[in-house]
């Protein structure tokens, strides 16, 4: 009886761990680069989809963040702090994604364990969600074009 009772807690915690669960993407257009390795979403919140190179100083990593719109605000609180040691801003401003969605942009540097890297991040509400996508790369390296057009794919799906 006892066992059947843990057996039925135990079961009871995982259907509610994983009732938060879900696509980070869900009614976006996002596209995550094609051949990238991705990460399961968490929670319905996050997700990461890593490159890797020859190297391991020549990893890039396409983020997404979903976050209620009322509390979350766009800048870097939410980069991790591996990637941005002594970030500076090179530039910030708005900008339209899929031709009509409001958004943010910022493109900074900073310094992480394998060196010098180059972060660019977009920002934009969707309903009450607001979505930031983020493409961390090292700053000598050219940007790969599906990650940045990765990141500019956050649009809410056309009924």
């Amino acid at each position: 009886m006892i066992s059947r009772f843990r057996l039925s807690i135990v079961a009871l915690c995982i259907a509610g761990m994983l009732a938060g669960c879900g696509s980070v993407t869900n009614g976006l257009a996002f596209q995550a680069p094609a051949g990238w390795s991705g990460t399961p979403a968490m929670f319905g919140r996050f997700q990461a989809w890593v490159k890797t190179g020859k190297d391991k100083s020549s990893t890039q990593m396409v983020m997404l963040v979903k976050g209620d719109a009322n509390k979350t605000k766009p800048d870097f609180a939410i980069v991790p702090s591996e990637y941005s040691k002594d970030t500076h801003v090179i530039s910030h401003g708005s900008t339209k994604l899929c031709g009509t969605q409001p958004a943010e942009q910022f493109i900074a540097e900073g310094t992480s364990k394998d060196g010098p890297s180059r972060i660019e991040m977009i920002s934009t509400v969707v309903g009450t969600d607001r979505y930031t996508a983020m493409y961390i790369r090292p700053a000598k390296m050219a940007p790969d074009k599906m990650a940045e057009a990765a990141i500019h794919s956050l649009c809410p799906l056309k009924q």
